[in-house]
């Protein structure tokens, strides 16, 4: 089974009151992981360093049995599609957000609209496309941020809690979308879930933190 991750002695240390600290963690390719705790377990951190947005403290972090490098990064993070906590946007409209994503991914300007126009439509928010991406709901905002992360057609998702500012309805919707574009792409998810019982339903692999530290079965 091939490795999508691979963390050696991993240490990173978050203020002066938290570190995170993974001896041995590996998560494998074309699989769905749920990463499962407390508020404070280490979850965010550790996705936050999966997106290579952050850099550990001390040990090793392989992606795609290649070393991670601070040079290397951005290549890197081409294959990767990430979705913070708190979602951001950028001034414009919904339609200039995701964009500037596919901008970012060298998208021929011909190829954005016509990827833009579907990926609103597969997640039922094509109404959305003109307005301006800083007057969204919360709701609206988590929608128009997986979408986002989605149009560039990653190879690694890690989200982090996707669908808390969502209902019922939108959460199926995107639910099924995410699964088939797994299906579809060959693509591995790593996802933090406050509802244990949602993240066990989807999970391949389930890892479990608490206070930073892993915690096995």
């Amino acid at each position: 089974m091939t490795l999508l991750y691979q963390l050696n002695n991993l240490q990173y240390d978050y203020g002066k009151n938290f570190t995170l600290s993974l001896p041995d963690l590996r998560i494998l390719s074309q699989k769905i992981t749920v990463l499962i705790g407390e508020n404070g377990s280490g979850k965010s951190t550790l996705l936050n360093l999966l997106a290579l947005q952050v850099f550990p403290t001390n040990g090793s972090l392989r992606f795609l049995d290649q070393p991670i490098s601070k040079k290397q990064r951005l290549v890197f993070q081409k294959k990767i599609g990430f979705l913070p906590q708190k979602p951001y946007v950028f001034r414009g409209s919904v339609k200039d957000n995701l964009a500037l994503a596919l901008k970012f991914h060298h998208v021929p300007k011909k190829k954005q609209i016509e990827k833009i126009t579907i990926i609103l439509a597969h997640l039922k928010i094509t109404h959305l496309g003109e307005q301006w991406a800083k007057s969204l709901s919360g709701g609206e905002l988590q929608k128009v941020a997986i979408a986002r992360v989605l149009i560039t057609e990653p190879r690694v998702l890690l989200m982090d809690e996707p669908f808390s500012y969502l209902d019922s309805a939108s959460i199926l919707v995107i639910e099924a979308y995410i699964l088939n574009y797994l299906a579809e792409k060959k693509a591995s998810l790593v996802f933090s879930s406050h509802d244990h019982k949602q993240g066990l339903a989807w999970a391949d692999e389930v890892i479990s933190l608490v206070a930073g530290k892993q915690v096995l079965p």
